[in-house]
């Protein structure tokens, strides 16, 4: 185990907390900041923690070094642009192959191939899985915690001349994808069914092709009755005006040709503001895609459960690299698999991997929290503006989707960070604070798609808010005020 001491000398920047998150899709990420962007982009964090307590995952980086790697790659990206438009392309093609592999896995009847069949389903998907989420991790250091992509897409417009008044109503007019999230497209293909009526096939076929979006992390996707129950929720009114994602799509794009002429903007803050739309939505479609991908996965992991006589939760801490060890006559130790759910995880220290599990990872978790007291009394939040606009509310924490039921029509949600299986609470909010998150984290995302206020990045929201307050956000400053 890695000295606790060790630990306490650091500054670490809490990247998140996620409940009910299998240890084996994070090695694609953890292994990605010391090893994978040091070696595509000379940058990295050495010194990182991925720690779990009862099946809550805590993520840590050593803040100096997350950082400087961004700004790093960030200066590299404002003397060459085409190294961000080729991570994008990199990520967009991957995400393209898991959603493709997926529907197949989940297609999949394993019970007649063989385990090294097995071994190479999972290594397949994983070949397109992996750069993925490295990929990814690229994008989370441009934005995720310093938002160094806004902040040099907003001196871009300064520098033509927009006013403080209508910089943030420029940047989300700029960078509002001119294409669907997958979100929006189930929305839409809902309303349709329900406008031009449906049976038990339409229905079985809707849930089909979108289960996936609720699946989350670990599970289980949405079923039948989860549409069933929005469609005879529908209303008359819901139904009058559906618009198509072409006529969406032509419409953002008039809205930003407006833009850009009543401005004046030159062909430089153009590029990089679609840059920064390609972000936006391929954060979106990257975790749409996993979603996608740990759906389908489960056929194969249920499979690769009932010849070793193991659950399913077990074989979702199974890490990539011990896949092959799992299905050879030596197996996996299970106590080894159950402990990391409790109390286990990974440290890099130095750039080098520590396996860490027992009484002891608790301990290092309660290390890593000890700077993150705060002042229970505080008035006023402050973080950034993940979807501009004013809303006055009772506030609702949710910290997992187990807790939606409370969410009243017009509450202003607050929660750690939010996923898609948050949406059908997000629909009901006036506003959304989240403590967590840049740009193109969910909780920004799906605000600018329901076009109410957001506020990311506030650290200390689900601890000084409670259910109830009275708050005002003012997301285009940042702000949340308690009344």
């Amino acid at each position: 185990m890695i000295d606790t001491q060790w630990v306490k000398k650091q500054r670490w920047f809490h990247f998140e907390d996620v409940y009910d998150c299998p240890m084996w899709l994070l090695w694609a990420p953890m292994h990605a900041y010391p090893e994978e962007l040091e070696k595509e982009f000379g940058t990295g964090v050495f010194d990182l923690c991925f720690l779990y307590e009862e099946g809550k995952l805590h993520m840590y980086f050593h803040a100096d070094q997350y950082e400087r790697a961004g700004q790093h790659l960030m200066e590299q990206i404002i003397t060459s642009p085409v190294i961000l438009k080729n991570i994008l392309d990199r990520i967009e093609t991957c995400a393209d192959e898991v959603f493709a592999l997926s529907r197949n896995i989940r297609a999949s009847n394993f019970s007649g191939l063989s385990d090294a069949d097995l071994i190479q389903t999972y290594k397949n998907f994983y070949a397109s899985y992996d750069p993925m989420w490295v990929y990814g991790q690229a994008v989370n250091l441009l934005e995720h915690g310093n938002s160094y992509v806004l902040t040099y897409l907003r001196d871009l417009l300064r520098e033509q001349g927009v006013s403080s008044a209508d910089l943030e109503s420029v940047v989300e007019c700029l960078t509002k994808p001119e294409q669907w999230s997958m979100s929006q497209k189930e929305e839409y293909d809902l309303l349709c069914l329900a406008r031009d009526g449906w049976n038990e096939d339409t229905l079985l076929k809707h849930t089909g092709t979108y289960a996936f979006l609720g699946y989350g992390w670990s599970g289980p996707g949405w079923d039948v009755a989860y549409f069933r129950g929005r469609l005879e929720a529908l209303q008359s009114e819901d139904l009058v005006s559906i618009e198509d994602e072409k006529t969406f799509c032509e419409r953002i794009h008039a809205e930003k040709k407006q833009c850009v002429e009543t401005f004046g903007l030159d062909d430089r803050t153009q590029e990089f503001a679609k840059l920064v739309e390609g972000i936006i939505f391929l954060k979106g479609y990257r975790i749409d895609a996993s979603y996608c991908g740990y759906w389908g996965m489960e056929t194969l992991f249920r499979e690769i459960a009932r010849r070793q006589m193991l659950s399913l939760r077990q074989v979702q801490y199974i890490m990539p690299y011990e896949i092959d060890t799992c299905l050879q006559e030596d197996g996996i130790d299970v106590d080894k698999l159950n402990a990391r759910h409790l109390h286990g995880g990974f440290i890099y220290k130095d750039g080098v991997l520590h396996d860490v599990t027992g009484s002891g990872v608790t301990e290092h978790i309660r290390v890593l929290q000890e700077d993150r007291t705060v002042d229970l009394h505080v008035q006023e939040l402050h973080g950034e503006c993940g979807s501009p606009g004013v809303a006055v509310g009772r506030v609702c924490i949710i910290r997992r989707p187990e807790e939606m039921d409370k969410m009243k029509e017009g509450d202003i949600l607050v929660s750690h960070a939010t996923d898609p299986r948050f949406v059908p609470a997000m629909k009901k909010a006036s506003a959304v604070i989240a403590e967590v998150g840049g740009i193109v984290c969910h909780a920004a995302i799906v605000a600018r798609e329901l076009g109410i206020p957001c506020v990311i990045g506030t650290k200390i929201a689900t601890k000084v808010l409670k259910d109830g307050d009275m708050v005002e956000v003012d997301a285009g400053k940042g702000i949340v005020k308690k009344l």
